[in-house]
């Protein structure tokens, strides 16, 4: 599934060491537009995802899909090596979402993960523009251990099963700014608008029409996170009727309103 790997594309937005207190995270729920990979060097550290609880353990990677809520926890104090990324493939779905686990694994010996993060950070911290192609290469060696852990088979078929809907992604990935109807997706593959729906709703978990509310939520994250936009802005290049509309829908599926998701986000948690 070359074709897949080849729309691959990541980026490292913070690499660096810090030390936790019980403070971390403030007790609350965060969900942010990028990827968390942490690797815990001393003390003890925990955080909630997918409806568990995991412990950071020394000697193993874990990993925070983006757009995933998630709760961090410190008793007392921790250091820990961490990298917000983002990897998404077909322009916006992100890798593990169409990918799936494990999130925390053991990796080998040979990966020699201390060695690659601190050389990773020492190439993101260094102003130098020949550093880029080390910096995502590091990314990729960090992550390819997750997506050697299971059935391939089971992978192999995630992908076939995403590719299969490429066109219809694509196509609403391009046109978040203005009304999408289901019979324009069911078109882009061939099919008729009420099997295309269903077999969309099984393979995403999600109906096409709350798919595509769920992308321009997701869209309108990463305006407020790398922009300045007024609400109104966004709201308008987003295919809403107004930023009040935007507001409340942006509540509903984060939990938080635009301000006050943009408020955390310039106050960038490890």
């Amino acid at each position: 599934m070359q074709e897949f790997w080849d729309t691959l594309r990541v980026r490292v937005l913070v690499a660096d060491v810090a030390t936790v207190s019980p403070t971390w995270g403030d007790g609350v729920y965060h969900s942010d537009p990028y990827g968390r990979l942490y690797w815990l060097q001393a003390g003890r550290a925990a955080v909630t995802h997918h409806k568990r609880r995991w412990t950071l353990r020394q000697g193993r990677l874990h990993v925070i899909p983006a757009n995933t809520p998630v709760q961090l926890h410190c008793p007392d104090r921790a250091t820990i090596a961490y990298v917000h990324f983002t990897a998404a493939v077909w322009g916006e779905m992100d890798l593990f979402e169409v990918l799936g686990g494990p999130y925390d694994l053991q990796p080998s010996p040979s990966a020699n993960v201390p060695s690659l993060l601190q050389r990773l950070r020492r190439a993101f911290h260094d102003a130098n523009p020949q550093n880029t192609l080390d910096v995502t290469g590091l990314l990729l060696q960090l992550l390819a251990p997750f997506q050697a852990v299971g059935d391939p088979r089971q992978r192999l078929q995630r992908m076939r099963e995403v590719q299969r809907f490429e066109p219809a992604l694509q196509y609403i990935e391009a046109n978040l700014h203005r009304p999408i109807r289901l019979a324009e997706l069911a078109e882009t593959v061939s099919l008729e608008p009420t099997y295309f729906s269903r077999l969309f709703t099984r393979r995403f978990g999600l109906s096409p029409v709350r798919y595509v509310l769920r992308q321009r939520v997701e869209r309108a994250r990463k305006m407020l996170w790398n922009t300045d936009l007024t609400l109104e802005t966004a709201a308008r290049q987003l295919g809403f009727v107004d930023a009040f509309h935007l507001s409340r829908t942006f509540k509903r599926l984060t939990g938080l309103s635009p301000r006050q998701f943009r408020q955390r986000s310039r106050r960038r948690v490890p």
